[in-house]
């Protein structure tokens, strides 16, 4: 059986440790770690299959520039904005704690996913994929049927079918708005569940009874359990 313990502590830092560093940057992932948390990141494809670490699917809204990153090379992107690879952030990290990579969602599913297993096969720590796509995981389920991966859930994108009969995930990723629906309980008898994303520690303790743990913004005060 495969171990997901690892998912259920400690907190997971949403695109690092960004309140004084840019997100998704080496120096956030870097704070992460001396912290001691789970890292999430996100991954995208360039046009010349360089696997950068970026959450949009453009750059505009970090550096104003229109441009998708699936129709860029990576040195168009890195002479606009320093994107760290896939491989700096797994060489960065080097298992010392686990991390969460989020496959974009895209069309041309199966290219994306397998550049990044060719790195994480020979990864040698702790990890995860999550996914909003639904194909992403039936991918990973076909090729990489020994990796952890989670489901994401935004809204009403929720269906027995995906969820059961095709995707079989390791673990749901939930809006934490939507936690405390009756079928996210439900769920949760099921699969582990993790809600995204906290920003503060009214949050935290509001939806803390409803998942397994949180993908958090991890700002300079940590977040705590408020006695009742």
């Amino acid at each position: 059986m495969k171990d997901i313990t690892f998912l259920k502590s400690p907190l997971i830092a949403h695109r690092g440790i960004h309140y004084k560093y840019r997100e998704n940057s080496i120096k956030a992932f870097r704070m992460a770690m001396l912290e001691g948390y789970t890292i999430e990141l996100d991954v995208h494809l360039t046009k010349d299959n360089v696997i950068v670490v970026y959450h949009d699917n453009n750059l505009k809204r970090l550096t104003g520039v229109d441009k998708e990153i699936d129709l860029c090379t990576y040195e168009e992107i890195t002479s606009i904005i320093d994107v760290p690879t896939l491989k700096e952030v797994l060489d960065l990290v080097k298992g010392k704690v686990a991390i969460i990579v989020e496959i974009k969602f895209n069309m041309k599913y199966g290219r994306l996913e397998s550049e990044v297993s060719k790195l994480l096969d020979n990864y040698n720590g702790k990890f995860a994929v999550q996914s909003f796509n639904p194909f992403s995981i039936l991918w990973f389920n076909i090729n990489r049927k020994n990796y952890i991966k989670g489901y994401l859930i935004n809204g009403n994108y929720l269906s027995k079918f995906i969820l059961n009969k095709l995707l079989r995930p390791d673990f749901v990723a939930v809006n934490v708005k939507g936690l405390d629906e009756n079928k996210i309980i439900k769920i949760r008898k099921k699969y582990l569940v993790i809600g995204y994303t906290i920003k503060n520690n009214l949050e935290y303790n509001k939806y803390y009874d409803y998942a397994d743990n949180f993908i958090c913004d991890i700002g300079k005060e940590p977040y705590k359990r408020l006695l009742r």
